[in-house]
């Protein structure tokens, strides 16, 4: 791609291509002008200027937080060529805005100009922190802008940045635990792009079309950046809509775009309903990221659109970790792909040492590319670092031909009693079942257990399911104790400002649904007969529960594999039956048993009469 040194900063990447095609758009936007790789230069040398009279430069923490537009877009290109860029989400709450700037201390903070943004301004200037006006020039190229603001600092003669300097502060997604600041270095930005763009083919042809978030790493550096380092173009959109998309599919020609999940699912549905669609031939395959895509959907989409899905894989302290290859080299369903450029994967086992392919553990990365450290965050640094390098906190398996398949999340494996479930196993075989959406599976408390599985799903629009089908679905492939006890059918699931489902929030987000299903299955309804008396005595005494009514159910109540071995035995003694474990798991309440098990006693019975009035008489 490049003749001889690679760019090591991002003023390298732009000057590069400003010499090799000065009058190639390299930012695209509807109703604006193309914004050239020329122009390009020569606006972020433009902003360089404006931040050294402010008094800002290289080595300054610039914040932002802007509305996804090109304007967005071309700041986080030219900012961050000579300053340290931290673009936070345009939707967080001013008390989200507070906590932020206040840890990450910026020297700045740009907001959009004219916009209604009194709140941010006061919380910044209660901080201390100056505030940057950034003005659109809507005559001039896509995304082109001019700064305004008094820091109160002196002018300064700062050059752009180097290889050396952060380019990029991003917050993780925190949806796990309390989100972590990330720097990402010009030259480690450079290089991933560079990487990511040989291994899936990317030329000076390419169009990107984007309408990521722009304060997110999979927005800026996969919907932006990746693009431009490859000499293409991108497409900035505004706003995402999926009729809007789906119509600039067709207008734009793009060869490409990057969505998350849900986005594609949106897009997928807006096509359907298109009147008239057809096939764009220039669009050459479609990159998903952020969060597992389900198979059923990547061949839905591979059908519909008639290009290839690539699936990667990366987080924000790597950016891009693996990914599928472009046809023909092979896609495996289930696996984010194999390794590239300087990027290294291990697996790991609780002592950090490597384990065998198959053989599932934690993913490590090392690489120039990794980050060194979070910023400001010791325990972070201390538990996410080894001897295999960066600790991704994944879990996975690569095979035999060094494909990687992630399994789960350690902080997120639920732990019924002693019992281990990848949530991510669970939503995986929920998102096979045809009439299913959207999936995830998440814990909730239990008082014996310590936590229990539970689901929410959102159904296809033309299908209905009810929970305990969907319950006896997933008995057929998974092991009983991984199947989740309650499962929630919603018409949405809560997401953060990525799109990523907000599992840790589920049990929260659903405890009404969730109490309504206890109400009712545990109402203590008495026993009809002796023979539901006998077996509600009997869980009393094996669960160590009091109170039981004879619709509660066993696994709700704190059963394991292990106390339905012992309650089968303690059945078949006491009654001489052999009654199977299996319908234990698939009848799991006393009054559903006690049917069932007089069923059996009267066949059992019956054969046995039958058997007697066979015998031979004595004479």
């Amino acid at each position: 791609m490049f003749p001889a040194t690679e760019p090591q900063s991002l003023i390298q990447l732009f000057s590069y291509w400003a010499s090799c095609a000065p009058n190639k758009a390299a930012i695209i936007a509807p109703a604006r002008l193309p914004l050239t790789y020329k122009n390009l230069l020569t606006l972020s040398q433009h902003i360089r200027e404006q931040l050294n009279l402010l008094g800002l430069g290289s080595g300054s923490r610039i914040a932002s937080i802007l509305p996804n537009s090109p304007e967005a877009a071309v700041a986080f290109l030219a900012v961050s060529s000579c300053a340290s860029f931290a673009p936070l989400n345009p939707i967080c709450t001013d008390a989200e805005l507070e906590r932020y700037l206040s840890d990450l201390k910026p020297n700045a903070l740009i907001i959009l100009s004219n916009s209604n943004s009194a709140t941010r301004i006061l919380i910044a200037q209660r901080l201390n922190i100056p505030v940057i006006e950034l003005i659109p020039e809507l005559s001039q190229g896509a995304g082109s802008f001019s700064l305004r603001g008094d820091t109160g600092l002196p002018a300064m003669n700062s050059g752009f940045a180097s290889a050396a300097d952060i380019a990029l502060m991003l917050y993780t997604s925190g949806s796990t635990a309390k989100a972590k600041l990330v720097p990402i270095l010009q030259q480690a930005i450079c290089q991933t792009c560079i990487n990511v763009a040989e291994f899936i083919e990317l030329t000076e042809q390419d169009c990107c079309l984007n309408a990521l978030p722009l304060f997110h790493v999979h927005g800026l550096i996969s919907g932006v950046l990746l693009p431009l380092a490859a000499g293409g173009c991108c497409v900035c959109i505004s706003e995402f809509q999926a009729e809007t998309f789906v119509a600039y599919l067709q207008a734009y020609d793009p060869t490409w775009y990057p969505a998350s999940p849900t986005v594609h699912r949106m897009i997928l549905e807006q096509i359907k309903k298109t009147p008239g669609f057809h096939r764009n031939p220039s669009l050459r395959f479609i990159r998903s990221g952020s969060a597992p895509l389900a198979v059923s959907l990547i061949n839905e989409l591979e059908n519909i659109l008639g290009v290839p899905v690539i699936e990667p894989y990366g987080m924000t302290e790597v950016v891009h970790i693996s990914s599928n290859p472009m046809p023909p080299g092979i896609r495996k369903q289930g696996s984010v792909g194999i390794s590239y450029g300087h990027c290294k994967i291990s697996v790991i086992d609780d002592r950090g040492q490597n384990v065998l392919s198959m053989t599932e553990g934690e993913v490590a990365v090392q690489g120039p590319t990794v980050i060194g450290a979070y910023i400001d965050n010791d325990a972070a640094n201390r538990d996410s670092f080894c001897a295999q390098g960066f600790r991704t906190g994944d879990l996975g398996y690569v095979d035999e031909d060094g494909y990687l398949f992630i399994t789960g999340r350690i902080k997120e494996i639920i732990n019924r009693g002693g019992e281990k479930i990848s949530p991510y196993e669970v939503d995986q075989v929920l998102l096979a079942h045809p009439a299913i959406k959207e999936a995830v599976t998440f814990p909730v408390a239990h008082a014996t257990l310590g936590e229990n599985v539970a689901a929410a799903v959102v159904l296809t629009e033309k299908n209905q399911v009810e929970a305990e089908a969907l319950r006896h679905y997933i008995r057929q492939k998974l092991a009983e104790f991984k199947v989740p006890y309650r499962i929630v059918i919603s018409d949405h699931l809560p997401k953060g400002s990525t799109g990523k489902v907000q599992r840790h929030k589920m049990a929260t987000y659903f405890a009404a649904q969730l109490s309504a299903q206890e109400s009712r299955f545990n109402q203590n309804e008495l026993p009809a007969t002796e023979l539901q008396e006998k077996l509600l005595t009997m869980w009393r005494e094996l669960l160590n529960i009091e109170s039981i009514g004879i619709h509660a159910n066993f696994l709700a109540l704190g059963g394991n594999s292990l106390l339905a071995m012992q309650f089968i035995a303690q059945v078949n003694t006491q009654f001489q039956v052999d009654f199977p474990l299996q319908l234990l798991f698939e009848a799991a309440t006393v009054a559903e048993l006690s049917a069932h098990l007089d069923a059996l006693l009267k066949q059992t019975n019956s054969q046995i009469s039958l058997a007697i009035k066979a015998l031979p008489r004595q004479h």
